[in-house]
């Protein structure tokens, strides 16, 4: 990870040009996958299980590409320096909160996994290895920001590739590709109402998810990006998977005696390989999000000639605030909800303002679309609102759509009041 970090940080210093792509989706996405992981692992990893999570992978790249698309239309990106119009500034600011929101959400659940999987594989304590990885990261991302984590995406997703394809030949060769139809363990997928809320949440936070909001709208076709982004996310998902339900004899499931026996079985340069790749593609995926999301904080408070030494503090800022709330090890279907109601709730907002050119009193706004998942969640209960159950999906849904209400209500409220004194 450090060689990488020098090479991403160097490369950024010799001053040629960071591009967006196909590989910047492809880590901001993969982050997705690990949190669908968690999910389908936990009842085994069938075939069915695998092909569903290829599918929900490309919910929050669409989600994103179809709000890219929207500011491309509505005449503003989300990586545009100018200011129009006071209005246009003032939407433009709720949609970088917005942003911001999903991306905090994000990066703690991200170093939350990074610090259960390695206490698992490695042994080292959670909070340490949290600390550790998204330390590091924060480090090197005070050199050049998001033209590091672009350059470190490329890097990531060559490895992920190639060691996709030899999980897939290792798993066809040693234990057999035809066990998958017929798995010795049998597996089964979680309920209909976690998938759903999965699917739900990843499309509110993947659409004003930072990193992939910033691949997407600074690619020089959106459409294309996100449809070989999203290709290859799938390819990498289903080789591996495939691969890796091979070799348990059809089907994966984890943390199991099975999965533990295998680590201990690959040795210690083994095991040493495969905690590496896995902080490799952690590390990648969080400095992609706490650059894009700083970048985007940045952009909120600073001009143009202040901006590195204002990048560097909220580049720290985040970074501690993100680890502090890791090492607390919270639930991260909890985290995910929770993002996603905050997150989609101003996402609303910035749309309605958008699609009628007028934003007012968008506090008020998201006021009461939270307020309305808090009343879902008073009625069914916290503890089902942020988990993966119908609940969460009912006070999603109700946050989102009562703070696009009230910005449409307010707005029509105050064009009432103002046309007189416009006569």
């Amino acid at each position: 990870m450090l060689i990488l970090a020098t090479l991403a940080v160097t490369s950024g210093l010799r001053g040629r040009p960071a591009k967006t792509g196909i590989a910047s989706v492809f880590t901001s996405t993969t982050a997705y996958v690990l949190i669908g992981v968690v999910l389908f692992t936990g009842s085994g990893l069938g075939i069915a299980g695998l092909l569903l999570l290829g599918l929900v992978s490309l919910v929050p790249i669409a989600a994103s590409a179809w709000l890219a698309t929207m500011t491309q239309k509505s005449g503003r990106t989300t990586v545009d320096q100018g200011r129009d119009d006071l209005e246009s500034g003032r939407r433009r600011k709720v949609l970088l909160v917005a942003s911001i929101a999903s991306g905090l959400g994000l990066v703690t659940i991200q170093l939350t996994i990074a610090g259960r999987v390695l206490s698992l594989v490695g042994g080292v304590r959670p909070y340490a290895a949290t600390i550790a990885i998204g330390g590091a990261v924060t480090v090197y991302l005070l050199a050049t920001g998001l033209r590091a984590s672009w350059r470190t995406s490329r890097w990531t997703m060559y490895v992920c590739a190639a060691i996709a394809a030899v999980i897939f030949v290792i798993g066809a060769l040693v234990g057999g590709l035809s066990d998958i139809g017929s798995p010795v363990i049998p597996s089964q997928l979680p309920s209909t109402a976690s998938i759903v809320s999965l699917f739900v949440a990843f499309a509110v936070a993947g659409a004003v998810d930072p990193a992939l909001m910033r691949s997407l709208s600074g690619a020089r076709s959106t459409v294309k990006s996100a449809v070989s982004g999203g290709a290859v996310t799938v390819a990498f998902t289903l080789a591996f998977g495939f691969g890796i339900m091979a070799l348990y004899g059809g089907s994966f499931w984890a943390p199991t005696l099975q999965f533990f026996a295998l680590v201990v079985g690959v040795g210690v340069i083994g095991s040493a390989v495969l905690i590496f790749l896995f902080t490799l593609m952690i590390g990648s995926i969080v400095d992609g999000l706490i650059a894009a999301a700083s970048e985007a904080a940045t952009d909120m408070i600073a001009d143009d000639e202040d901006r590195s030494p204002i990048r560097r503090i909220v580049t720290v800022i985040f970074g501690i605030v993100a680890i502090a709330i890791a090492t607390v090890a919270p639930p991260i279907d909890a985290v995910l909800i929770g993002g996603a109601i905050v997150a989609g709730s101003l996402a609303a907002i910035w749309v309605i303002a958008t699609l009628t050119a007028k934003l007012t009193n968008p506090a008020v706004a998201f006021a009461t679309g939270v307020l309305g998942a808090i009343v879902v969640a008073l009625i069914a209960g916290f503890g089902n609102v942020f988990r993966f159950d119908w609940a969460s999906v009912i006070a999603i849904a109700v946050a989102v759509l009562l703070s696009g209400v009230a910005t449409s209500i307010l707005n029509v409220i105050t064009g009432r009041h103002a046309a007189p004194a416009r006569t």
